[in-house]
C-alpha cells in the first residue's frame, strides 16, 4: 500500500531518525552514517524529508549545480553496510559525492510513494523493480538532462549510468567521475573505465 505524502510528513515530524543523523553529523560528513528506523544506513548529506518526486529532485540538483543520483538499498544488506563504512568514510570519495551530487535514497522493499519522471506514482519497491534489471543492492542510478526528456524513455533506459551491486572502490569512484565530467555524453562506461584503468599503469 502506498504511503500518503501527508503521512510521510507526520512520520518525519517524529524524527527518531534526526537524532541519529545529528550524531552522524557530529562525527563529520565523511563518517559511517547511522541506521534509520527502517534499518537502512543513512548519511547526513543524503536528501532528507523528500516527497520522492524525482522530477522535483532533479530540478533541485540542477539548481544546486549538481548531478542527481538515486541510491537503492535494503535492510540487512552487507554490501550497503560496506559502502557506508568503507567507501563513504574515504574523504576523497565522500567529498566527490557530497560536492557534486544530490543523493536520494530509496528502499528496495519500501512502501513510500514515489512520483516518477513521467508523473506516475508507485511504491519504492515497485519503482526499483521497474528501473533495475537485477535488483541488487546497493544500486546507483544517475539521471541527467530534462525531466520530460527522461520520462520519454523506457524506465531501464532513463539513467545515464547504473551500478547494480557494489563495485570495487576504484570503479565506484570513477563511476561518479564519469557522470560528474559528463563523459556519458561521448563515451560508454566500459570504454571510460578501461581508459581510467590504463592510466594506472
Amino acid at each position: 500500500m502506498i504511503m500518503n505524502r501527508r503521512v510521510l510528513l507526520a512520520s518525519l515530524a517524529a524524527m527518531p531518525l534526526m537524532s541519529g543523523l545529528a550524531r552522524a553529523a557530529q562525527d563529520g560528513p565523511c563518517g559511517k552514517g547511522t541506521l534509520n528506523e527502517d534499518g537502512l544506513h543513512v548519511q547526513p548529506w543524503f536528501v532528507q524529508g523528500s516527497f520522492l518526486d524525482l522530477a522535483e529532485e532533479l530540478a533541485e540538483a540542477r539548481k544546486e549545480g549538481k548531478h542527481f543520483v538515486v541510491v537503492v538499498e535494503q535492510k540487512g544488506c552487507p554490501y550497503c553496510k560496506e559502502m557506508h563504512e568503507k567507501y563513504f568514510t574515504q574523504k576523497d570519495i565522500c567529498d566527490l559525492i557530497r560536492n557534486n551530487f544530490r543523493v536520494l535514497q530509496i528502499d528496495l522493499r519500501g512502501a513510500r510513494e514515489v512520483t516518477d519522471f513521467d508523473g506516475s506514482t508507485m511504491t519504492e519497491k515497485e519503482w526499483a523493480k521497474k528501473h533495475l534489471k537485477l535488483g541488487f543492492t546497493p544500486s546507483l542510478l544517475f539521471f541527467a538532462g530534462d525531466a520530460a526528456e527522461i520520462a520519454g524513455k523506457p524506465p531501464r533506459e532513463r539513467a545515464v549510468a547504473v551500478m547494480e551491486g557494489l563495485y570495487n572502490p576504484y570503479d565506484f569512484r570513477i563511476l561518479f567521475k564519469y557522470v560528474k565530467e559528463d563523459a556519458f555524453k561521448t563515451k560508454k562506461w566500459p570504454d571510460y573505465r578501461r581508459e581510467q584503468w590504463s592510466k594506472q599503469g
